[in-house]
């Protein structure tokens, strides 16, 4: 991979958007397209790095779902408190943690596939 794509590769992992990582990165939007249609290496290079950021983000989600519990518990135990927020927060970081769980396993079991099919394969693939 060379400099330029470095670069489109950095923008795209951190802008919202084709069209902005463009912009940061000064590469065209058809070029970064074509890379990730077209070029393997930058694909690839794409897909671990994404990969790592999604694992990064659950496993914040699962370290703060026990804090979320937390919240959710004190809140339960104190009539004192407008519960309504807090509740709805610690419940949108719980469902957020077990989404990002199911997706850790999911992404476990495909691994998993993916080894007995190039076993399979007699490991050509």
């Amino acid at each position: 991979m060379n400099i330029k794509q470095a670069r489109g590769l950095a923008a795209l992992l951190s802008s919202n958007s084709i069209a902005e990582a463009a912009k940061v990165s000064g590469t065209s939007e058809t070029t970064l397209r074509r890379w990730l249609r077209e070029d393997t290496e930058f694909v690839e290079a794409y897909n671990t790095q994404l990969r790592t950021m999604l694992e990064d983000a659950s496993r914040v989600g699962q370290v703060r779902s026990a804090e979320a519990m937390g919240v959710f518990s004190e809140v339960m135990g104190d009539g004192t408190i407008n519960a309504q927020t807090r509740i709805t927060a610690a419940r949108s970081l719980l469902e957020f943690a077990l989404r990002l769980v199911e997706f850790t396993e999911l992404k476990s079991q495909m691994e998993e596939l993916e080894r007995r099919v190039k076993n399979l394969d007699g490991g050509e693939n």
